[in-house]
């Protein structure tokens, strides 16, 4: 049952007798962390749940992650008020970007909003299949940047969580910032870069962000932000004879 699924001591469980299993509880948090209507969550809450979960599964990077399936209504139907469109394009790149294995069910995409009864969640495309929706081309782009960096491979770190987004890198040159639709400019002090460090939005021509200062200011617009590495910034080079001077000054 729904109780079982959320328990992340219950799922894990499985993990004794399969590699890896279906992510439950974090469907369950990452839903109501991305909707800014009735039952709206806090990324806050969303980032507490992955640390513990994080810490219980075996191999994380091979669990399902996912936003929706056939069993469930559609995010669109769930989350009825505010940012609605804007939320689920964020939690889209958010599934993708994140430690497991995206499992996408058809019709998000279109942008389907169903809910109810199981023929109207599992409602057919066949005739009304637009491949120019702006979703569509999103996990496109998406697609491509995982195949691109391999990002099976790569360390998942978090940067930067309050209420209403959510920063975090995979390895040193993805940076994923997403939220639930909301405009704002939020600044990162414990960023872990270089000054001028660059990295430029692959979804938006001319969205670059670099340290300055030792801040990292992201001007978040209500879209997903997919930022690759473009250059690595200033850093401080001492050799090891350089070192070695220094300490024995120091000592004489």
């Amino acid at each position: 049952d729904s109780a079982n699924k959320q328990d992340v001591e219950y799922v894990t469980g499985y993990e004794d007798y399969m590699d890896a299993v279906g992510n439950y509880p974090l469907y369950y948090a990452i839903r109501e962390s991305f909707c800014t209507g009735t039952r709206q969550g806090s990324m806050n809450t969303l980032n507490s749940f992955i640390q513990n979960m994080q810490k219980k599964f075996k191999k994380p990077e091979y669990m399902g992650i996912w936003l929706g399936n056939h069993d469930k209504e559609r995010f669109l139907y769930q989350c009825s008020l505010g940012y609605r469109s804007k939320g689920l394009r964020n939690l889209v790149v958010f599934t993708f970007f994140f430690k497991g294995i995206p499992i996408f069910y058809y019709g998000d995409e279109q942008y389907l909003d169903s809910g109810g009864n199981y023929d109207k969640r599992r409602q057919p495309l066949f005739g009304n299949y637009d491949e120019e929706s702006d979703l569509y081309q999103l996990i496109k782009t998406v697609n491509q940047v995982r195949k691109d960096y391999n990002i099976f491979e790569l360390d998942v770190t978090t940067k930067y969580v309050d209420a209403d987004f959510y920063v975090y890198m995979r390895g040193k040159d993805i940076m994923i910032a997403v939220g639930k639709g909301l405009t704002r400019t939020i600044e990162i002090e414990d960023h872990g870069l270089n000054d001028d460090d660059k990295f430029c939005n692959k979804l938006k021509a001319g969205d670059c962000i670099s340290v300055k200062d030792d801040i990292l200011t992201i001007r978040m617009d209500g879209e997903p932000k997919i930022y690759l590495r473009k250059s690595v910034g200033k850093m401080i080079y001492v050799s090891s004879y350089l070192f070695l001077f220094l300490i024995l000054l120091a000592l004489f």
